[in-house]
């Protein structure tokens, strides 16, 4: 029986594998948002994306006997790495099916939460800024703005990765936002060029990157925000040479 509940959780792996490569063509492994390190204002230099997506991948997965070499899963790669794993563990006999059985429960756990990461992220790279923005919905709160009729209303804490993968130096100098309701309303608007990011305007030389977090409120149960960062490539001096908008593609807010 504890066999025949193995091969069923593989099977249901497999096919959230099927899913995940349907969807998005493959998996770029996240870690979870911190929820509340937008009440921080928490911001950090942070490794590059494909250490990012390395580190990641061990947090998220510490106890895969066949890891990949990346922490990107290419269409396939995470059928096959599910299949592999799955028969290295029943090649070590009958005893090992409870541990099976917690890597499978713990694999579905864990396909259900990326799916949900990257269903929620998007990403884009202008004139070598790359930008990857992820969001969660972390509960309802009453707006500040409405305490003399509190109405609670869902709160998304976002997560912010602006890497120069360029060969210049640049830096950040405002950005914009614009949150749209399931309806496509606009709810709110930070209009371009508001100064800096969580108090800060910075400099990022090649390859180095900038996180953040930050959050937002919405009147409906879903929808839509994006924007983009006004971005300044520096001298060799930091003189300013030439502005440009690094674009932050329509990421989902589902609750």
């Amino acid at each position: 029986m504890s066999a025949r509940a193995a091969l069923t959780l593989y099977r249901a792996a497999q096919k959230t594998a099927r899913k995940i490569d349907a969807a998005f063509g493959g998996l770029d492994v996240r870690l979870p948002l911190d929820k509340d390190a937008w009440q921080r204002s928490a911001h950090e230099w942070s490794i590059v994306t494909c250490e990012y997506r390395m580190n990641a991948l061990q947090q998220v997965m510490p106890n895969l006997p066949k890891p990949p070499s990346s922490g990107t899963f290419r269409r396939g790669e995470l059928k096959r790495c599910i299949r592999e794993n799955f028969e290295a563990s029943a090649d070590s006999g009958p005893g090992t099916i409870p541990d099976r059985l917690d890597q499978g429960f713990d694999a579905l756990r864990i396909l259900a939460e990326q799916y949900q990461l990257e269903q929620c992220s998007s990403s884009a790279t202008t004139q070598g800024v790359h930008v990857e923005i992820t969001t969660a919905c972390i509960g309802s709160r009453i707006p500040l703005d409405l305490i003399e009729t509190p109405t609670a209303r869902p709160v998304w804490t976002y997560r912010i990765r602006i890497e120069n993968v360029g060969r210049k130096k640049v830096q950040v100098l405002g950005r914009q936002w614009l949150i749209l309701t399931s309806e496509g309303r606009q709810h709110a608007m930070v209009p371009r060029g508001s100064a800096g990011v969580v108090g800060c305007t910075p400099i990022l030389k090649p390859s180095e990157c900038f996180q953040y977090y930050s959050a937002t409120d919405l009147s409906t149960a879903s929808g839509t925000m994006r924007g983009s960062f006004q971005m300044v490539e520096l001298g060799k001096g930091n003189e300013p040479v030439r502005t440009f908008d690094a674009v932050v593609p329509s990421v989902l807010l589902q609750s």
